[in-house]
């Protein structure tokens, strides 16, 4: 029995240095949450101390692995808003160039893209172009032809329509009311 104390001891030293290595890995607040120096001090057998673990162990492989989907997430739409950003102007900038680049699958990355964000891709790309117009519109004299072709609109009266459509008023309003909304 001395014996099996002192190698559980020395297995909940172990674990519990562990533990603080994973500090800088997973919020404390979840750790601490857990606490675990008191669930395995507390155990009063080995088979005690191993299901105690195997369940610590077990609820920080599945935050772990929550945290990691939620990084892909992020990283996924920051990838697809680059994207965007860079290739705006580009006339022939659609949804498929976009699933493309990404190398994901068009179907998927649109329900995906909507889920996470409310919005779809195609969406994304009007209000980056819009926001573009929107810059080009107050600040210069550019006309709304010129604009419309530095943002990557095929024509002026595309940007108009997507303007009514995003902003409830055309460049030309925008322009005489000197201002964002």
């Amino acid at each position: 029995v001395p014996m099996a104390k002192g190698r559980m001891f020395s297995l909940i030293n172990q674990l519990l240095s562990v533990f603080e290595t994973l500090k800088g890995h997973l919020d404390e607040d979840f750790l601490d949450g857990m606490d675990v120096e008191s669930r395995l001090l507390q155990t009063r057998s080995m088979q005690e101390l191993k299901r105690e673990m195997h369940d610590i162990l077990n609820s920080i492989a599945s935050r772990f692995v929550e945290q990691k989907r939620v990084e892909i997430k992020v990283d996924r739409i920051k990838k697809l808003m680059n994207f965007v950003e860079e290739h705006y102007a580009d006339p022939s900038l659609n949804v498929t160039m976009v699933a493309d680049s990404m190398g994901i699958n068009l179907a998927y990355l649109s329900r995906y893209y909507k889920k996470e964000t409310g919005m779809g891709i195609l969406d994304c790309i009007h209000l980056t172009r819009i926001e573009r117009a929107k810059s080009l519109v107050l600040q210069t004299g550019l006309t709304i032809k010129e604009i419309a072709q530095r943002v990557g609109y095929g024509s002026d009266l595309t940007m108009i329509r997507s303007f009514m459509c995003y902003e409830g008023l055309t460049p030309g309003q925008l322009r005489e009311r000197g201002e964002l909304k």
